[in-house]
């Protein structure tokens, strides 16, 4: 997707595209706590794929809070906040 921005768009839109990842990544990086790995090593079934399901969801909620609290404090244009709000849709 960066390559086919870079080559069709601008440079502003290389570097909001690379700002939205920025802001958005390591929230969402931290926020899924490598989950997969645990469920697939989760031999004994200790708990149900449920829990961990709910805990994704849980903190993948808090995660958008967290960016949109940091966008909000930013205060950047609403061009720019819409893309980094579609990114961590994303």
């Amino acid at each position: 997707m960066l390559i086919l921005i870079a080559k069709l768009g601008d440079p502003e839109m290389v570097g909001i595209f690379t700002l939205g990842f920025a802001v958005t990544g390591p929230v969402i990086m931290f926020a899924n706590l490598r989950l997969r790995t645990i469920v697939a090593s989760d031999s004994n079934n200790n708990n149900k794929f449920f829990d961990y399901l709910s805990l994704r969801l849980l903190t993948t909620a808090a995660a958008f809070l967290l960016i949109s609290c940091v966008l909000f404090i930013l205060n950047l244009d609403t061009d720019i906040l819409m893309v980094i709000l579609i990114i961590a849709i994303a």
